[in-house]
């Protein structure tokens, strides 16, 4: 199974269903659409897990957006971003 890993100051707002969707780095290491993912702080249990809905280009994203992932993402931040859009499937897994 795969993971997507946020930072704690996310969380809150996962499980509220307020934040449904994160921008990361293109890799051979996303989840497809459909798949189930765990959601998780770091190398720990998850916290919930969701089903992906979509994974788009993120060129379209409102600047304050990219501006944020480009600080989570550092140097690994780039042009090629995907916006990928998931909906819980299981809160409180933890």
């Amino acid at each position: 199974m795969r993971h997507l890993w946020f930072k704690a100051r996310f969380v809150e707002a996962i499980l509220a269903g307020e934040k449904r969707d994160t921008i990361r780095a293109r890799s051979s290491r996303l989840p497809t659409e459909g798949s189930i993912v765990a959601l998780s702080v770091g190398p720990r249990r998850p916290f919930a897990f969701a089903r992906i809905i979509a994974i788009e280009s993120a060129a379209e994203v409102m600047p304050d957006r990219m501006a944020s992932a480009t600080a989570c993402l550092g140097d690994r931040a780039r042009d090629d971003l995907a916006l990928i859009r998931f909906r819980l499937v299981d809160a409180g897994a933890s």
